[in-house]
């Protein structure tokens, strides 16, 4: 299987034939990846992501992408990734902080309410307002990559194989002050990248109510994995003291596991009801 991809790569392109990414060849990389195991167009950074470059092109096919996520890969920007060490948290340990409890009991308490999908065009306009590596202007999320990825979600190859993406927000009234994008397969949530308003200094702390909101949603749904990825101080302190790493074998069996969850639970609420953030966080 792995020769059969390397026989498809040129070395010092982005040129890779759509079929030789089929669930097993897929399958058999990320085994190796996770292994430590260097393969030719594939390079380990500091962060502990493992990348092959990839014209953002090849993204357009949904049964790619979802055999990507079902295999342990993330679809990036102009690239295939792989954590080879994610940081993650059993949604039921995520923490409240003082100061979201404090805004949920006050007088607008009732105000901050949690929607999935309801703005997935919005959300990748703040996203890409709001997240960027260097200067504004360079997210990582462009147009046409979060197009594929809204694609792939309604194809047929998600429902075959139980993935999803979806947009988490946070909305204060009728405005959104916080999201998360991200995939779900089977019990694992697993976050993309996400905004919060961060110039505001009324919805200050809105990025940690997100998280707190977020993972006390997966909880009520049934979710048991919160993937968070690339490790950072903030994801290990306050709300999220009780997180861990999961090296790159551990963590692609647990998409193993994920994967073959007869059941899975789903992100959506029931009829388009209203979450009501103090609900969840407080109840």
């Amino acid at each position: 299987m792995l020769g059969a991809f390397l026989e498809h790569v040129r070395p010092g392109t982005r040129e890779v034939h759509q079929d030789c990414f089929d669930q097993d060849q897929l399958a058999d990389i990320a085994e190796a990846l996770a292994a430590g195991k260097s393969i030719l167009g594939w390079r380990l950074d500091w962060r502990g992501i493992v990348s092959h470059h990839v014209d953002e092109d090849v993204f357009r096919n949904p049964a790619l992408v979802c055999n990507l996520i079902s295999c342990g890969f993330e679809p990036g920007g102009g690239s295939i990734d792989m954590y080879t060490r994610n940081r993650v948290i059993e949604p039921h340990h995520v923490k409240a902080q003082r100061r979201t409890l404090g805004r949920l009991t006050g007088a607008d308490g009732r105000r901050y309410m949690l929607k999935v999908d309801s703005a997935w065009e919005q959300v990748v306009r703040r996203v890409q307002e709001n997240t960027w590596s260097t200067v504004p202007g360079d997210c990582w999320l462009s147009n046409d990559l979060a197009a594929a990825l809204k694609a792939a979600s309604h194809s047929e190859e998600a429902k075959q194989k139980r993935v999803a993406f979806h947009c988490v927000e946070l909305w204060f009234g009728e405005a959104m002050i916080a999201a998360n994008i991200g995939y779900t397969v089977g019990f694992i949530y697993s976050g993309l990248t996400k905004f919060y308003l961060k110039d505001e200094k009324r919805h200050s702390g809105a990025g940690i109510m997100m998280s707190t909101a977020l993972a006390a949603w997966l909880h009520k749904q049934g979710f048991t994995l919160y993937a968070m990825g690339q490790d950072a101080p903030y994801k290990s302190q306050g709300v999220f003291q009780n997180s861990y790493i999961l090296e790159g074998t551990a963590w692609l069996q647990q998409v193993k596991n994920a994967r073959t969850m007869s059941n899975p639970p789903s992100l959506l609420p029931r009829n388009d009801c209203v979450v009501y953030v103090e609900d969840l966080i407080r109840g």
